[in-house]
Order: C-alpha cells, then structure tokens, then sequence
C-alpha cells in the first residue's frame, strides 16, 4: 500500500490517510489527539516521503478506498461483490 500510495501521489492523485485516530472528538482533552496526529505525519514522512492530508471521515469526493477490513459493494444496491464473484467462479 505504500508503494501504491507514493504512485498516486506522483501521477497527481489527490491521497489521504484515512484512520479514527485522526478524530479529536475520540481522545480526551490532555494531549493524546496532538500525539496521535504527530504519530501519524511522523509514519508518513518515513515511508511515503512527506506527510499526506489526514482525515477521520470520507467526503463525497471519494474516488477510491483502500482498507483491510472493507468490502466493495454494488452502488445502491446492497449486493458486495465478492459474493459476485465467488458465483462467477
């Protein structure tokens, strides 16, 4: 995922890493928000090479999404495609 993310960002994609970590509302008010986020910029600096925008939630401008618990599902139409794809088979 790394290297796919460091492609998008040369080719001038708009990228972003997306974790509730990133959610002021989640930490108390004794610092951990600031912690979690400088954690973060820190890991991004690291192994993409400069920090990427961080964000808790998705917007409406979503092009794609990339996660290791998530499941692709028709739009509109409840149906996940990997069950699509396991009846193709």
């Amino acid at each position: 995922m790394i290297n796919r993310a460091r492609e998008l960002i040369a080719q001038g994609e708009d990228v972003r890493i997306f974790s509730a970590r990133a959610n002021p509302m989640r930490y108390d008010m004794h610092g951990d928000y600031l912690y979690m986020i400088m954690q973060i910029k820190e890991w991004c600096r690291t192994h993409i090479g400069k920090i990427i925008p961080i964000e808790f939630k998705k917007d409406e401008y979503l092009k794609y999404y990339y996660d290791d618990k998530a499941k692709q599902v028709v739009r509109n139409e409840g149906i996940v495609v990997e069950d699509i794809a396991n009846v193709v088979k």
